[in-house]
């Protein structure tokens, strides 16, 4: 019998809706089309690229906020890095890989294999990479040379008694910004009263 006619297939620029300009869910503005931000197709919301560019402002900057969640209620999806860094200044994506990175090697390093360099200037993220207990370690960072101890108040969600983890966060209020480092999210002790606390404090040594 005859062949059935098939419609010709469309491409996938036909087949998607052409943009519009619509009004942004956040600042409740009327928005050009091409000021649309567009999650790399992951989820489609209505707001502009200039909401979403002071959103991750707040969350990186204020924060430290590494996953950043789609602003848009009971969407569980996350903002695409790589399709926000055309609306961002290179200072604040850059900032904002930094914290992605770390939040990865906080995840696939267990707490006895990481520490802080102590030297106040630099405070960067050491990792021990090899199954040793060194004794020195070199900074990457600031290269400068320290004894590899794992800070105290990093164990303190698993390890120490919540009466020490207390004593611990008090003492750092009275610690010298010197002698603290800024705390990611993934490593805030279990205290209640940490969350009031701006730092907290380096127990590594420098050598001498």
């Amino acid at each position: 019998m005859g062949n059935k006619l098939q419609k010709p297939k469309q491409s996938k620029s036909e087949t998607q809706e052409p943009d519009v300009d619509f009004t942004c869910e956040i600042c409740i503005e009327p928005v050009d089309a091409k000021n649309k931000f567009k999650n790399n197709g992951i989820c489609k919301h209505n707001f502009c690229s200039d909401c979403i560019a002071k959103f991750i402002e707040a969350k990186v900057v204020e924060f430290n906020v590494a996953n950043i969640d789609c602003p848009a209620l009971d969407c569980k999806f996350s903002l695409d890095p790589l399709s926000c860094r055309p609306i961002l200044p290179h200072q604040l994506f850059d900032k904002w890989c930094d914290l992605l990175c770390t939040e990865t090697v906080l995840q696939k390093y267990e707490i006895s294999k990481r520490t802080y360099c102590p030297n106040p200037d630099c405070s960067a993220l050491v990792v021990n990479e090899c199954n040793n207990k060194p004794s020195k370690s070199t900074c990457p960072n600031c290269k400068k040379d320290f004894l590899f101890q794992v800070p105290e108040w990093m164990a303190c969600r698993i390890s120490v008694s919540s009466a020490r983890v207390d004593m611990l966060c008090r003492k750092s209020v009275a610690a010298e910004p010197s002698d603290a480092v800024p705390p990611l999210p993934a490593l805030a002790c279990s205290s209640p009263f940490s969350t009031f606390l701006p730092y907290l404090p380096i127990q590594t040594s420098p050598l001498q």
